[in-house]
């Protein structure tokens, strides 16, 4: 015999792609009574029970008779079973004992029986569709029945494949399927251009049936190299193929999944738009990476997670909280909350150590407690502390972090802090001890931490339910934002203190010093006044470049006059301490253009106070020309919130967005300033932002000469033109973002 190949055993067929149904028998009268071969054959149709009996008897006669003859009558019987339809289920256990009966000889070599029924399967061509169907579900038959050590013929694994790959292409998409059964043990799943696994990636793209598709996705082995075309069906048109797809790949090992595999599982099925698709996914997918996990939830959400930027862990969030939502349902609150490692006793009684408190744990303890809040109210204080508690835990957490952090222990500790504080807006407020706790937490974290957008907003929310009068929390964020850019510190400090300056240069026996500084004090004043005067020129640009070597100029002045301080509080005993100039960080500056926009766009703020809206004059517009992409783009938001809000301001901020949407070939700011613009549109109509070209035009003295051109309804003329002329900016920015930007998303939002 030829060179063998070991033929893998199939995972298991799926039972939906067997297709069984009531019909008539094969038994034919006039064979029963021809031979023992007949009389067996006759009973073996009616059920399957004693198949393995009628084998061994069968195997007697064939012990006993000539090799030729048995086959002869054998592919007889075969044949009488192909003519009957795809639904007679008589024809198929038929069929099914027969390749029983094939695949029972053992031994080294192909028996004769099994490679001259092969021969006349693989030779045979029908015009009959039902014939066709049976051929190749015969040949699947044979080779499920050879057992899990089986091995096959080269010369028999090559006809089969050619014959199943002519199959591939048949009309009849119940005949595909029976070749796509065929080939499943002919498959090389590690090598990417063995020719099975590049058929089966052909027909799950483009064959047009969707029980074909199905039969690929069973029929494929998974690894590596198949998962993402599997995967791929999870977008597929057919809500069945959808389905199966989940079925088939939640009996994969979860761990066997990448990461970002097991989230696009999640992400497509949890929002699946099919009731049926959802249902699997919620009861059988979910449930079973449960099981893979031990139950252990926390675990299973620390495997969803993809933490190499923030998008991604934004996305894990959001993935994870619909799965959460699905578990929660499902579990008893037993099982919940014995995932979470809580203190049992301690300073931080039913919160979870610092040391243990990583993105998984406090992801899933803010979600249990949102689901506690929303639907056992009665059981939350079984996972969470008392408010005053809960303060100090979060103030003894941010403490605890580093000085100096890469990209991701800092993305942690936000994220972390952002679970915390998100735990801490459900909580309780009755207790005036905690609401002062509170309070001074939220202005300790708001003054003394860099802290991620999301992290101010929820802050913000929090405050919120702290200060109800609008009044009242707007001062206290005025209060806190005037701190950490020093907006209330000009005049105190060292370098407008005449006397102090005075009585240090008097006594300093330098005087290159005192020259020097001088000389920079009438600097920095110099350069306060410029600041000044192109504040009110609306020059944004060269006020901002004045800011910032103004604040190098102060730098310098402190530095060199910080040693004459120091010698004179040494030599006089009253020691002076006055307050030197601050030289604000950008992330300082970006984390106050937070503050403000989130405390202004809230749904509880109708109006703006006198003192919010003269931030907008000392803070938000000394911004908009910042040479910093962010915080530009957080000065505009913040502009176009106040405008909401006070329509005076509208007029200029619409100006701005206007400019800063030609000047800058940005993404970030072009999207910010059509967002915003498109805003103040709606709020305040186009008429509003409207400039008559004869107001911009200088007025000159003269004598109007007589128009030769006498229109009767000139004056009608005129107004249509300047009502025409009222959009032409708006449509002309429009168009001119059309033919600039890339983003798709942003264009189609111009669109609509």
């Amino acid at each position: 015999m030829g060179r063998k190949r070991k033929v893998p055993l199939a995972a298991g067929e799926e039972k939906e792609n067997e297709l069984q149904s009531t019909s008539t028998s094969t038994h034919n009268t006039s064979l029963i009574n021809n031979g023992p071969i007949y009389t067996i054959m006759s009973k073996i149709q009616l059920n399957e029970t004693y198949h393995k009996k009628y084998i061994k008897e069968l195997r007697q006669i064939y012990g006993k008779m000539d090799h030729d003859a048995f086959i002869y009558t054998f592919i007889k019987m075969i044949k009488s079973a192909m003519v009957a339809d795809e639904t007679n289920e008589f024809a198929h256990t038929t069929l099914l004992f027969c390749a029983k009966f094939v695949g029972s000889f053992e031994g080294d070599e192909t028996h004769p029986l099994l490679a001259d029924t092969c021969r006349w399967l693989l030779t045979t061509i029908s015009n009959n569709p039902h014939v066709r169907f049976r051929l190749c579900q015969f040949v699947n038959m044979i080779l499920n029945a050879l057992g899990q050590e089986a091995t096959l013929d080269d010369v028999i694994c090559d006809n089969i494949l050619e014959y199943m790959v002519g199959r591939l292409v048949d009309v009849a998409p119940s005949v595909r399927v029976q070749a796509i059964l065929a080939m499943q043990r002919l498959q090389v799943p590690d090598n990417p251009d063995d020719p099975v696994l590049r058929s089966y990636q052909y027909h799950l793209c483009s064959d047009p049936s969707p029980r074909v598709r199905q039969a690929v996705i069973t029929c494929m082995g998974r690894n590596y190299h198949t998962i993402p075309y599997i995967l791929d069906r999870l977008w597929d048109i057919d809500d069945k193929v959808r389905r199966h797809t989940y079925l088939h790949m939640s009996s994969f090992p979860v761990r066997s999944y990448k990461v970002s595999q097991r989230l696009m599982l999640l992400e497509q099925g949890l929002n699946d738009r099919n009731e049926s698709v959802r249902k699997v996914v919620t009861t059988i997918m979910l449930q079973q990476w449960i099981e893979s996990y031990q139950k252990d939830i926390v675990g299973l959400i620390g495997a969803l997670k993809l933490d190499s930027n923030e998008n991604e862990l934004n996305r894990f969030r959001r993935i994870g909280k619909q799965a959460l939502s699905e578990i929660f349902k499902r579990q008893t609150k037993e099982e919940l909350v014995v995932c979470l490692p809580l203190e049992t006793e301690g300073e931080f009684y039913r919160c979870v150590p610092h040391d243990n408190l990583n993105i998984e744990t406090a992801f899933y303890w803010q979600c249990l407690t949102e689901h506690l809040y929303n639907e056992m109210a009665e059981e939350i204080d079984l996972i969470i502390p008392e408010l005053s508690v809960f303060c100090s835990y979060i103030d003894a957490y941010c403490r605890t972090r580093k000085r100096e952090m890469d990209k991701f222990e800092a993305m942690e500790f936000q994220y972390i802090l952002l679970s915390l504080m998100e735990i801490l807006h459900m909580f309780d407020l009755g207790d005036e001890i905690g609401r002062g706790n509170l309070q001074n937490l939220l202005e300790n974290l708001l003054k003394n931490y860099s802290l991620d957008e999301k992290v101010v907003e929820i802050i913000v929310k929090c405050a919120e339910n702290l200060m109800t009068n609008q009044d009242t929390r707007h001062q206290f964020f005025l209060d806190i934002i005037n701190d950490i850019c020093g907006l209330s510190a000009k005049q105190q400090d060292l370098v407008h203190d005449r006397n102090l300056i005075s009585e240090l240069l008097a006594n300093s026996t330098d005087a290159a010093l005192n020259l020097k500084l001088s000389s920079l004090k009438v600097k920095i004043l110099d350069l306060e006044e410029q600041e000044m005067n192109y504040v009110q020129m609306k020059d944004y640009v060269r006020a901002q470049q004045i800011i910032e070597i103004k604040n190098t100029v102060t730098e310098e002045f402190t530095n060199l006059l910080r040693p004459l301080l120091d010698k004179r509080n040494g030599e006089y005993g009253n020691e002076i301490r006055p307050q030197f100039s601050k030289v604000v960080k950008n992330e300082c500056i970006l984390r106050s253009l937070q503050i403000t926009y989130y405390m202004v766009v809230s749904k509880r703020v109708q109006s703006l106070g006198h003192a919010t809206c003269r931030l907008y004059n000392d803070f938000i517009f000394r911004n908009i020309a910042s040479n910093q992409i962010a915080i530009r783009d957080w000065a505009l938001k913040c502009g176009a919130a106040f405008s909401m809000l006070y329509e005076p301001l509208a007029k200029d901020v619409f100006d701005e967005l206007y400019a800063q949407f030609f000047k800058n070939h940005n993404i970030r700011i072009w999207e910010t300033a059509i967002s915003c613009i498109f805003e103040l549109l709606d709020r305040y109509g186009v008429d509003n932002f409207v400039v008559q070209e004869e107001q911009n035009k200088s007025k000159k003295t003269g004598r109007q000469l007589y128009n030769t051109l006498e229109f009767i309804d000139a004056d009608e003329d005129t107004v249509h033109s300047a009502t025409l002329g009222q959009g032409v900016g708006v449509i002309y920015m429009m168009s001119h973002f059309l033919d600039t930007c890339d983003d798709m998303c942003i264009v189609r939002a111009i669109i609509d």
